[in-house]
């Protein structure tokens, strides 16, 4: 089961009787595209956050729009009319990704909490 809402720090996952809190996957999505817009020099405002979460998750409080399972935000991404970002632009970010995507491994996975607790300063180092 998954409690939370889209103002707290913190939703909480109950499985049996274990209770864990883990962040809000809205707040960790919006680090995620200030990264990316700022990463990529588009505007922030021109990508759109999207959680998903798998079948075995049960969402017991009424969430955001743009939070559900697969098939769901399938059709709310679907749902979006105007193309925002042209066909060249599209190609020079899959290109930007490519390039400045970081192997996986511990070493990445230690980087990136390091980052989302804040002690990166603004900043992410992508060359370690």
């Amino acid at each position: 089961w998954i409690f939370g809402n889209e103002k707290q720090a913190k939703w909480t996952q109950t499985i049996h009787r274990s209770k864990h809190q883990f962040q809000n996957p809205l707040r960790q999505n919006y680090k995620h595209t200030k990264t990316l817009a700022h990463l990529l020099d588009i505007p922030h405002d021109q990508l759109q956050s999207v959680v998903v979460f798998t079948p075995n998750a049960e969402l017991k409080t009424k969430m955001p729009i743009n939070v559900g399972y697969l098939e769901e935000m399938m059709v709310y991404i679907k749902s979006f009319e105007q193309e925002i970002i042209n066909h060249k632009l599209k190609l020079r970010v899959l290109a930007l990704i490519d390039a400045i995507k970081l192997e996986q491994g511990r070493k990445t996975n230690k980087q990136h909490v390091k980052y989302l607790n804040g002690e990166h300063r603004g900043n992410i180092d992508l060359a370690n």
